[in-house]
């Protein structure tokens, strides 16, 4: 054999092996993006059926066309004052039994995250975009 041949040979192997491998990455990656998909849309199903009343109260809020674009809400007691101006979303703990604990679970899988102003006794929360996105795209 030539020089030239085993030169072309040894280009054709290495371009059949990067080829493989890109190609095995390419379809690992997108295996495991569905994968990923499924379980998320499993968590979601699973989070929707123990908190069902809930999601279901926050759900219907965000399709509220005065309140369609707000993400914060807050948790308090039926019976405090609260002066806020406008419309905002709120969650009784006196009508929700353990509603601070389910939004405690909520944010443990992301959904939620807490942005209460220190120094304040009322604590606030908001939305993922991505689990309003879920809410909203949930038939009931």
């Amino acid at each position: 054999m030539d020089i030239v041949t085993t030169g072309v040979a040894f280009l054709i192997g290495v371009a059949t092996g990067a080829g493989g491998t890109y190609f095995a990455d390419k379809y690992t990656d997108k295996r495991r993006s569905k994968e990923q998909n499924k379980q998320n849309a499993s968590l979601f199903e699973n989070i929707w059926n123990q908190h069902l009343p809930l999601l279901k109260e926050m759900k219907e809020d965000l399709e509220n066309p005065d309140l369609i674009h707000h993400r914060n809400f807050y948790l308090l007691d039926s019976s405090w004052m609260f002066n806020f101006d406008g419309p905002y979303l709120v969650y009784y703990i006196d009508k929700h039994p353990s509603l601070e604990n389910q939004v405690a679970i909520l944010e443990s899988h992301g959904f939620v995250t807490e942005n209460s102003e220190p120094g304040k006794n009322v604590r606030r929360f908001r939305f993922t975009e991505q689990f309003v996105e879920k809410l909203k795209a949930k038939k009931i």
